[in-house]
């Protein structure tokens, strides 16, 4: 009986171990195409099995290919299923967030037409506009066009003001 046990762990093992080890390789993969902006480690990757919604270091790939500004990787990660607003590290941030306080405009604009959620709030309730704002790469104009400081609490009806960046 032990040794038809010990023979049915020993398959297990054979069986599933190189898999585990290749999905880990491909979602390794994954994370250095993002943040080199590699589409071809990307698309590899995807192949391969690799998830590209797996947080690794409480991160999502896309989190990863927007603070390296890599907008193909973005593009080939919401093609291929990501679901592109999971929160992220210990602020809590989207992929939206990290673009609008790093100003990345093609990709906030990519993300906010892919389905992006633009009034999605972190974890210290601010939205990516709020951070655009902070960060200075926003510009805010009045109902009339006028432009004005961009400064927390100084709208008191936001839907009246317009927003670029």
């Amino acid at each position: 009986m032990r040794l038809v046990s010990l023979l049915i762990v020993i398959t297990v093992i054979l069986l599933y171990a190189p898999h585990a080890q290749s999905e880990e390789a491909s979602q390794r993969l994954l994370a250095r195409g993002c943040v080199t902006g590699n589409v071809d480690q990307i698309k590899e990757a995807i192949k391969n099995g690799a998830n590209v919604n797996q947080k690794s270091a409480n991160r999502t790939p896309l989190y990863f290919a927007v603070s390296e500004n890599n907008l193909n990787a973005v593009i080939l990660l919401v093609e291929n299923g990501d679901r592109i607003d999971p929160l992220n590290g210990i602020a809590g941030r989207s992929a939206l967030h990290q673009a609008a306080i790093k100003g990345y405009f093609d990709i906030v604009k990519h993300l906010v037409n892919a389905g992006a959620e633009i009034n999605i709030r972190n974890t210290h309730n601010r939205t990516p506009l709020d951070y655009a704002i902070a960060a200075r790469k926003a510009k805010v104009y009045d109902p009339d066009g006028h432009p004005k400081s961009p400064t927390h609490g100084h709208f008191k009806i936001p839907h009246l003001y317009s927003f670029k960046m």
